[in-house]
């Protein structure tokens, strides 16, 4: 990283409303809000390369707790998009930011692709860098989202955030989502830390419908692995690695493996 954005911490760093950008290279933190993909016209866009929520010597976390201080949202329709990709030198690390490190909300917010991300971590994934909140949180009509996918270079490493590593939730139009091949609580290899963990590794809440969650390892996260509440039907948890690494080493979760 050799160019860095920062600000006063009222700031939205960069919105993005038109479609098939790319934005790569930088370094963003220490803003309320680092990027924002915002409404319909914004589709395909790219982010890849970056830091989001912590400076280029990875060493920037904010200091409390703000509500929608997030690193990266996409809203309001905000379609097709991707973070992320299947490249080394793609890979973002989402980390430090004061509240979520990706955020997506509102019905037709759909289809975006979130792949090959440190989020939670330092640069070199061997210690945390917390997002003060949840890594993932996918809201309020969010569907189609896919966290991950079946190849080991589309994996995230989802660890060291203050609440969970992913959370979908708020509502029945909430559908269609799935995590897949993801690492969640662990180091980047996979394997325990007792540095970490998430709190929690999924939350699935609010009536959400149809989501999915397989092929992951999650473990390490210091209350539970999987929570499913609040009559989110349809609900698929299959092949999932919980509470043991792919090698068989322990690794457990708190007090709860799935419930």
């Amino acid at each position: 990283i050799m160019v860095q954005v920062t600000g006063p911490d009222s700031l939205v760093a960069l919105s993005v409303t038109s479609p098939q950008n790319v934005v790569r290279g930088l370094a963003f933190y220490g803003m309320f809000r680092n990027l924002s993909f915002f409404g319909p016209a914004a589709t395909g866009n790219q982010v890849q390369g970056c830091f989001i929520g912590t400076d280029a010597a990875g060493s920037f976390v904010a200091p409390t707790k703000r509500r929608d201080a997030d690193g990266i949202v996409l809203m309001r329709g905000a379609a097709r998009n991707s973070i992320g990709g299947t490249a080394p030198a793609d890979r973002n690390v989402v980390s430090g930011n004061g509240f979520h490190g990706i955020a997506t909300w509102d019905e037709g917010t759909d289809e975006n692709v979130i792949i090959n991300n440190l989020i939670g971590l330092h640069p070199d994934g061997d210690q945390p860098l917390p997002n003060r909140a949840h890594g993932v949180d996918l809201n309020s009509g969010t569907s189609y989202t896919r966290i991950g996918g079946e190849r080991p270079e589309e994996r995230n490493v989802i660890s060291g955030n203050g609440i969970e590593g992913v959370e979908i939730s708020h509502g029945s139009t909430t559908v269609g989502n799935r995590i897949v091949g993801d690492y969640i609580g662990t180091d980047v290899f996979g394997r325990p830390s007792t540095t970490l963990g998430n709190l929690m590794g999924i939350l699935v809440e609010d009536h959400v419908q149809q989501n999915v969650i397989k092929g992951n390892t999650i473990g390490n996260n210091t209350v539970l692995g999987v929570r499913i509440e609040n009559f989110s039907t349809g609900t698929v948890v299959t092949k999932n690695l919980i509470g043991v690494s792919a090698n068989g080493a322990a690794l457990p979760n708190g007090n709860i493996a799935v419930i």
